[in-house]
């Protein structure tokens, strides 16, 4: 009837904090799992984005370069065809084909403006995914870092 208390042992102790460890241990390393698999997703989504970047940059160097031959083009025709023609010559080619030419030119103009205007926005936006990314990612390093040590300290507090 009456209960018979069962003397504390410090084996009972290591049971316990061996539980603990082994508890803390599966833990640990299931959040290690968990947090490997989207670090590498995030570095490859890095590397694709930088790549990316590589290309659009690319492609705004080469519209501005074809930008300044086409406004280098325009000028020396007009150049040439002025000075080829006298006055009254002049009047007629520059109300018809000259006009022509500029209006086309100065459409093709803005048009390449426009493209490289949506390629320098998308550069931009990006530029402020892989930033946010490389954010996340040392977060991510960070408490993988922090995991690491508290499971020093725990390991030295079981040893002890």
């Amino acid at each position: 009837m009456g209960r018979r208390l069962i003397p504390h042992t410090s084996e009972d102790d290591e049971h316990k904090l061996i539980s603990r460890y082994v508890h803390r241990l599966k833990q640990s390393t299931a959040s290690q799992q968990v947090m490997h698999d989207p670090i590498s997703e995030r570095q490859n989504l890095v590397f694709e984005l930088e790549a990316k970047n590589r290309e659009i940059q690319k492609e705004i160097q080469r519209l501005k370069c074809q930008q300044r031959q086409q406004q280098q083009r325009e000028i020396s025709s007009s150049s040439a065809q002025f000075s080829e023609l006298d006055s009254a010559d002049e009047n007629n080619v520059v109300d018809g084909n000259l006009l022509k030419e500029i209006r086309l030119l100065r459409q093709h103009q803005e048009e390449l403006e426009e493209r490289m205007k949506g390629l320098q926005g998308s550069r931009r936006g990006l530029i402020q995914q892989l930033e946010g990314l490389m954010r996340k990612f040392k977060l991510l390093k960070l408490a993988k870092k922090s995991l690491d040590m508290q499971f020093a300290v725990d390991l030295n507090n079981f040893e002890i």
